[in-house]
């Protein structure tokens, strides 16, 4: 039996990143957030929003180098 996947707007996702819907948009163009789009709108999976909201935000730390 195969699960059926939910799907949300782009809002929707705003509310569970809490970010704006720009924000989420920007994401979208950038490639971080996989969607696809319906008509007018985008629509993304909500295990990758879930994804997106665990990871860490930031830019990665540098790795310490030899001399200190």
């Amino acid at each position: 039996m195969t699960q059926k996947i939910q799907k949300i707007t782009a809002s929707e996702a705003a509310k569970i990143l809490n970010i704006s819907k720009t924000r989420v948009l920007q994401l979208i163009n950038l490639k971080t957030i996989p969607a696809e789009r319906v008509g007018r709108q985008f629509v993304l999976r909500k295990p990758d929003v879930l994804a997106a909201r665990d990871r860490k935000a930031g830019r990665p730390r540098k790795k310490p180098t030899a001399q200190g």
